[in-house]
């Protein structure tokens, strides 16, 4: 695989405490050439599937040979161990946790390595003593193998991701993440639609009912909640010009109910 020199970061670190600049110096330490980009350090503190999520939507995104570093950790400084994986182009290195969890799911990982490494001075940072260092080797197109010794796929760590359940004309789903913007992102997804051979007629979720569905946020009516499949493929709820997740009282972990039509 021909390195793309792009290491990407998924982290829980905020931007407050120096954290995310301690780490890239580690890596820039290990490879000057490589091209970093962030692409989020506001994952929810030791949210493992919602930093699994945030990668399985974005990895597509880069072109192949780039290594995304994934850290979110609690389990830092005990023997969970580290990995090193390859798949659909793409390589990551991130605690064996769960954060591959919707990668093993889709079948887009190939082959898994234990990483080997001595523990480092610091017990409470591996992101930056040891898999900083590692994404910048695997940039200058050092090979996943040299790290460590290979894992079944099925030995990796998972967690149960929300998904669909289909109750005869319902699908039954849960809140996965809230953004910024307060839009509701549920665990139903388009291909659940197409799999029902089905439309949306109406989301519940807690007390509120929705049943506006809409193709853009210009669509929906300012100040109220609609229905709409977001850019990742996501059934999402969202309002236009104002918080969603507000309007509805929702949370993550909400149960969703979606109503069907054929």
């Amino acid at each position: 695989m021909q390195p793309s020199s792009i290491v990407t970061l998924i982290t829980d670190f905020g931007l407050q405490d120096p954290y995310v600049g301690q780490m890239k110096g580690t890596l820039l330490a290990a490879n000057r050439e490589a091209l970093i980009v962030d692409i989020t350090h506001a994952v929810s503190p030791h949210d493992i599937l919602s930093a699994g999520y945030a990668l399985a939507a974005s990895y597509v995104h880069f072109p192949s040979g780039t290594v995304h570093l994934v850290v979110v950790d609690p389990g830092v400084g005990s023997d969970r161990r580290i990995l090193a994986a390859q798949g659909d182009g793409h390589m990551f290195i991130c605690p064996d946790n769960g954060i591959l969890s919707p990668l093993l799911e889709l079948g887009k990982l190939e082959r898994v390595y234990a990483v080997g490494y001595e523990q480092p001075g610091s017990y409470t940072f591996h992101g930056r003593d040891i898999m900083a260092p590692l994404a910048g080797r695997l940039a200058k197109g050092e090979p996943c193998e040299n790290f460590g010794k290979p894992v079944a796929l099925e030995d990796c760590v998972t967690l149960s991701a929300p998904g669909a359940v289909r109750k005869g004309s319902t699908l039954l789903g849960e809140v996965i993440r809230i953004d910024h913007f307060g839009n509701v992102r549920t665990s139903l997804r388009k291909e659940d639609l197409e799999q029902a051979g089905a439309d949306i007629r109406e989301v519940t979720i807690g007390h509120s009912r929705i049943t506006s569905f809409c193709r853009t946020y210009a669509e929906i009516v300012p100040g109220l909640p609609a229905i709409l499949i977001d850019s990742d493929g996501f059934i999402e709820i969202a309002a236009n010009q104002a918080r969603a997740a507000d309007l509805l009282e929702a949370a993550v972990g909400d149960q969703v109910v979606a109503d069907l039509h054929r």
